[in-house]
């Protein structure tokens, strides 16, 4: 078998291999469309699941009806889930905290939660 064979022969696992990243119909829900992606079609239930896992877990620190250090357990004044023109206008640091395992400060949420609250964000700023 010639040289260029062989050569071509261990170089075409590597040419394929990279080929696997160009184009393809796998969306990245984060991507063109910012940090939150695109609100994706059909998506009610996961946006209800989205609200519900946002206020059940962030409400307990973070709602307009904790007032004082002791009842927010120290959390700002000004940081409300409850109030929708503060997740509206602070959406996307809203779900980069939840996202990198910063709130709620007793453990980084599932990832399955992660993603309805991302969905819930994402449809809630378009």
């Amino acid at each position: 078998m010639p040289v260029r064979n062989i050569f071509l022969l261990c170089l075409a696992p590597f040419v394929i291999g990279s080929l696997q990243g160009c184009g393809g119909d796998d969306p990245d829900p984060k991507g063109e469309d910012g940090p939150l992606g695109a609100c994706p079609p059909d998506s009610a239930a996961e946006q209800a699941a989205g609200l519900d896992a946002l206020l059940g877990n962030c409400n307990i620190c973070h709602s307009t009806t904790k007032v004082g250090a002791a009842a927010r357990a120290n959390a700002p004044e000004d940081i409300n889930v409850d109030d929708q023109a503060y997740v509206s206008g602070n959406a996307v640091l809203i779900y980069e905290t939840i996202d990198d395992g910063t709130m709620p400060p007793t453990g980084r949420m599932q990832d399955t939660t992660i993603e309805s609250i991302r969905v819930y964000l994402a449809c809630e700023t378009q």
